[in-house]
């Protein structure tokens, strides 16, 4: 078997080097929409909770900026409703931005079969 001449070790090299690029930028997405989706069902158990009250008036307490904020349950439900919904969209565009990146690493590896082979 023939050794791989200088230039194609350094064409496999920068291969490679591409391959890892798209992987590390799959894996930050995937992580984010992980990060995101705890996120998400963290504010859905607080609204299931919220909603099993029976007083509006009652006093609840609210993280804003690492400090706590009193408001009362009626006043706080609107507001993590909102933003509940708002990190749905948030992961749904990166839900879709990774399968974007799916389809472009798809796209390289046929664009790059030899080095699938190597």
């Amino acid at each position: 078997m023939a050794q791989p001449s200088i230039e194609e070790q350094q064409e496999l090299q920068a291969l490679q080097a591409q391959y890892e690029q798209f992987k590390q930028e799959y894996q930050a997405v995937q992580m984010k929409i992980m990060e995101l989706n705890h996120q998400r069902e963290e504010y859905d158990v607080v609204l299931k909770t919220l909603e099993q009250v029976k007083d509006p008036k009652r006093k609840c307490y609210r993280a804003v900026g690492g400090s706590l904020l009193e408001t009362d349950v009626e006043g706080c439900m609107p507001i993590l409703k909102k933003k509940s919904s708002a990190l749905t969209t948030v992961i749904a565009k990166y839900q879709q931005e990774l399968k974007q990146a799916i389809k472009s690493l798809d796209e390289w590896k046929a664009q790059n079969a030899k080095f699938q082979n190597k």
